[in-house]
């Protein structure tokens, strides 16, 4: 039985690595824009921050790949908030408080080793900054960062993976 509970486990990884090759392959080995959304579903302004979030994974999921972090999951919220505080350094963005709700927009690479990483570019911090500037700024991503955004034509990867490691 442990063998079996070991291939579950790990499928989802697995999965995901291919997926992420697979996409990497089809896009020519180019950057893949990508956006990770770091949040707490007990914060206040979650519901509309999850609603605008929503809307953009929508309206740009043929320019955009999306990955979800929930900070306050019993299983992963510690590596989640670890990994948030990285890029936000990353960044170089203030140490101002508690903070609960985040916005990357960057790109996956294939690291050294040949494994998927995330390379933040730009950031939105908590739900009043979020919910107003989200789409321009995705639009302005696309569009000055990754040279005009064109559709990518390739499957997006599978939410499993966070900078070359597993989720």
């Amino acid at each position: 039985m442990s063998g079996l509970r070991q291939l579950v486990k790990f499928l989802p990884v697995f999965l995901a690595v291919m997926v992420f090759h697979a996409a990497a392959a089809t896009a020519g080995d180019q950057p893949v824009p990508h956006m990770m959304y770091f949040y707490n579903p007990s914060c206040r302004l979650c519901t509309k921050t999850n609603e605008v979030v929503a809307a953009a994974e929508e309206a740009y999921k043929d320019r955009l790949t999306f990955q979800r972090f929930n900070i306050a999951d019993s299983e992963h919220g510690t590596d989640n908030v670890l990994y948030m505080f990285d890029l936000l350094d990353a960044l170089e963005v203030p140490d101002e408080g508690n903070i609960t709700l985040v916005v990357f927009l960057g790109t996956l690479e294939t690291d050294d080793s040949g494994e998927p990483a995330f390379a933040p570019y730009r950031v939105l911090v908590e739900g009043e900054n979020i919910i107003p500037k989200l789409d321009a700024e995705i639009r302005d991503f696309l569009e000055k960062d990754m040279k005009g955004g064109a559709p990518l034509g390739f499957v997006p990867p599978a939410g499993f993976f966070r900078h070359g490691r597993a989720a």
